[in-house]
């Protein structure tokens, strides 16, 4: 059965996947800003973007529920009046000086089942539920709050807190003789902030006891003006009512009471349910924007960005120099050859291609390097039974990384840098060394990083070199140059009824064979000349590139972590 409130069945788990869109939304930022801990803002803000995630549950929560309309304001505003007025109930809310709103709140319903969820969002005896089946408002809760600025208003916070939470709708009453009460704008104005424009509503109360002149001309514009900078994006129409019974009016005075009223019917009843997952959306939106604003308040995130690349360019030249200098994971010579000639033997075709492609499978059965001596008997033979028979040969040995230490020029870099950031973006001022600053694994993990992307780069480019078409070409072209002359001999000779001998066929297999071998040998050597340079390019292309790579300073995955949060 549809939902009369909700809007109907059918869109409920739409809803629901609203709200939890936008709950997720705001966990992920939380979550962003908590991977932020050297940024001192950080943490407030998470907090407050995670009490915003607490308000989405808190709206979801109340989503097939009738509206909750809060009526707040200061003391001797006529809130109590307002609300008797707009049921068409005189008297329903207790007023005067003795009501009960002073420390409770009240809640008009047409029935007392309107009011079950909201009585479990208050502490018991805190909420007193009015029943008025005669109400002009059914499709709605009517909240009569306590005063925000009695002097009994510590007394009773949570009640106001707890009225303010479960509000859908605002109605902020001021009172027209003196309606920019300090202490009343600063109590409402962080729950305001809570609501789209179009959820709240503005009441000077008690007009008809102010010239209309005067009230149209001076106060209305200087009170939206006053508002202005208290509430961004508070409405700018202003209900004018006359809710005090009992005081004698000024002639001519307007009463918007109706006007008001009708306001309220509009956003009562079945479309507000949809009212509040856009309400989700709004909250959502407004937890970005204060974050972003933040952010952006520090100063020039960019500009902060490319200094702290600049510092990490001058930390990783410095690992770069003492990486190369003590030969770093620069490859032996066995080691470069076997890297360049898996790298261009996948290069190669044809006959040489096949020969170089046997070498490289006897290289990996017997796990040494395949040198063009090797196939050469005996000398070769023994070499190889002696590899094998000793076992396995030992894997490269490769240089540690050597630890980094800060010099004089890295902690003056440092030290300007960390001034300007704990001065202007609110970074943790701790991080006062380069080793607070610098992560040691950090910085070994990018040594290797782009001592790899060298290695990769250099072997790739010898490889092209040392395999180039054309080089192929001739050498599969006198390897295979004796092919045809044999094919021609064979093919004519039976054409004509005759057979060679069988030594024509072992002679030119042989003869086939020892031109593959010998050219494959020209390869190799090829390769072989190419790897012994290989490590010094490769030590070459690592010193050019000044590898930065990320974790050298893991502070500025945090500045580019705030940098996107900024953009929102």
């Amino acid at each position: 059965m549809n939902d009369p409130v909700s809007g109907g069945a059918d869109a409920a788990p739409l809803r629901r996947a609203r709200f939890a869109a936008e709950k997720a939304r705001l966990e992920r930022l939380a979550s962003e800003l908590d991977a932020c801990p050297h940024w001192l803002r950080a943490t407030p803000l998470a907090a407050a973007v995670r009490e915003t995630a607490r308000d989405v549950d808190a709206v979801a929560a109340r989503a097939g529920a009738k509206p909750v309309v809060a009526f707040v304001g200061g003391t001797g505003t006529g809130k109590s009046s307002l609300v008797s007025a707009l049921c068409g109930v005189p008297g329903v809310v207790a007023s005067g000086v003795s009501r009960p709103t002073t420390r409770t709140a009240s809640a008009v319903v047409r029935g007392v089942e309107d009011a079950a969820r909201l009585v479990a969002e208050f502490a018991p005896g805190a909420l007193d539920v009015v029943p008025a089946p005669g109400t002009a408002l059914p499709g709605a809760v009517l909240l009569d709050t306590p005063d925000t600025d009695s002097a009994e208003c510590a007394s009773y916070a949570p009640v106001l807190d707890a009225a303010l939470a479960a509000a859908d709708v605002l109605v902020c009453v001021f009172d027209a003789a003196n309606p920019k009460r300090r202490d009343n704008l600063d109590r409402l104005a962080r729950a305001v902030a809570k609501f789209e424009g179009r959820h709240v509503a503005l009441v000077l109360n008690r007009a008809d006891l102010v010239p209309q002149d005067a009230l149209r001309r001076d106060v209305v514009p200087d009170f939206l003006a006053t508002l202005a900078s208290f509430w961004p994006g508070a409405p700018r129409r202003v209900y004018l009512c006359a809710a005090a019974p009992g005081d004698a009016p000024v002639a001519g005075h307007a009463d918007e009471t109706a006007e008001l009223a009708a306001f309220l019917r509009s956003v009562s009843g079945a479309p507000f349910a949809d009212e509040r997952a856009a309400r989700a959306e709004f909250l959502r939106r407004n937890a970005e924007k204060d974050v972003a604003d933040a952010i952006r308040a520090q100063g020039d995130w960019k500009a902060l960005a490319a200094d702290v690349a600049a510092f990490e360019g001058l930390v990783a030249r410095k690992i770069a120099a003492r990486f190369a200098e003590g030969g770093g994971a620069s490859a032996s010579r066995d080691a470069a050859a076997e890297a360049l000639s898996d790298a261009a033997v996948a290069r190669w075709w044809g006959p040489i291609g096949l020969c170089l492609g046997v070498a490289r499978r006897l290289r990996r059965t017997f796990r040494t390097p395949l040198r063009p001596s090797d196939l050469v008997l005996p000398l070769g033979l023994a070499r190889r039974v002696k590899a094998f028979a000793s076992g396995p040969a030992a894997a490269p040995a490769v240089s540690p990384v050597p630890a980094f230490s800060p010099d004089e020029e890295t902690r003056t870099a440092w030290a300007d840098l960390s001034a300007r950031m704990a001065r202007q973006f609110d970074l943790d001022p701790g991080l006062r060394e380069p080793s607070d600053a610098l992560s040691a694994a950090g910085c070994a993990e990018a040594a290797a990083a782009a001592w790899a992307d060298a290695a990769a780069r250099e072997t790739e480019r010898a490889a092209r070199r040392v395999s180039g078409p054309i080089f192929q070409l001739l050498l599969n072209a006198i390897a295979l140059a004796p092919l045809p002359k044999a094919l021609w001999s064979v093919a004519s000779t039976f054409f004509r009824g005759e057979y060679l001998p069988a030594d024509f066929y072992r002679q030119a297999a042989a003869l086939l064979g020892l031109l593959c071998l010998l050219l494959s040998w020209i390869a190799e050597l090829r390769i072989e000349a190419a790897a012994r340079a290989l490590p010094g390019r490769i030590a070459r292309r690592f010193a050019a590139s000044s590898p930065t790579g990320a974790g050298v300073v893991p502070l500025a995955r945090e500045i580019a972590r705030l940098r996107a949060l900024a953009t929102v």
